[in-house]
């Protein structure tokens, strides 16, 4: 108890554990990448950790798959999942460029934003989400 008291002298930012989805074996999460307010790109990351980040020893996954499997669901991944991150992104408009963690829930019908990042996981090879211009 004492490492909580001297922590909290600090200020304590608490957050609620969501279990990973998985896929293929690996927990999962998709990284979605909104530019100027617009999300432009997504990536599924998968790893046999509990942190996807790419940089961390995760490997980009297939997001036709994860859209599938969205859809299998009943969801509207292009509906949601993109509008989702813009939201997110919104609530820092002073940012161009971000990173937007997003956690399936259980069932994977819905998600929840883990975290928005500055400039997101250097993401090779990436093609744009439909109906854009990246």
């Amino acid at each position: 108890m004492a490492i909580v008291d001297t922590l909290a002298l600090d200020g304590l930012h608490i957050e609620r554990r969501l279990p990973n989805a998985a896929r293929s074996g690996r927990s999962a999460d998709q990284r979605v990448v909104v530019v100027g307010g617009r999300a432009t790109h997504a990536v599924v990351r998968a790893s046999r950790s509990r942190m996807a980040s790419l940089h961390l020893g995760g490997v980009p996954d297939d997001l036709a798959a994860a859209r599938a499997a969205t859809a299998a669901t009943g969801a509207d991944w292009a509906g949601d999942v993109p509008v989702l991150a813009e939201q997110a992104a919104a609530c820092i408009p002073w940012t161009l460029c971000v990173g937007v963690d997003l956690l399936p829930t259980t069932g994977g019908r819905r998600f929840a934003v883990g975290e928005v990042n500055s400039f997101g996981d250097l993401l090779l090879r990436l093609t744009g989400l439909d109906g854009n211009n990246a």
